[in-house]
């Protein structure tokens, strides 16, 4: 339970970090997703729901900064964003990774 606990305030932390201070795209849909995928009913996992806000999170820093710089296109952006990003399932990483290839 201590570890659930611990989940839920790193959870609590970084949906403020990137809904607030380093704003992420989604952020909201992110942590639907996250709680589909990690908070079931019989077994919360509060820990992974916290880790995949971390990854997609900074993910999402990760292309703005690229796209800040001039790294990326903006017609492979909006190709790997219109492949990994849905309301139901926002893939940051999944966009990251498409832009790298």
């Amino acid at each position: 339970m201590e570890k659930q606990t611990e989940g839920y305030g790193n959870t609590e932390e970084r949906y403020n970090k990137y809904s607030k201070i380093e704003r992420v795209e989604l952020i909201d849909e992110v942590v639907e997703f996250a709680l589909d995928k990690w908070a079931k009913r019989k077994e919360y996992q509060m820990n992974m729901v916290a880790y995949e806000l971390e990854k997609q999170g900074e993910a999402y820093l990760n292309i703005a900064y690229e796209v800040s710089v001039g790294n990326v296109d903006a017609q492979n952006l909006d190709r790997c964003k219109s492949k990994w990003l849905r309301q139901v399932e926002p893939q940051w990483t999944m966009v990251e990774y498409c832009l790298e290839n």
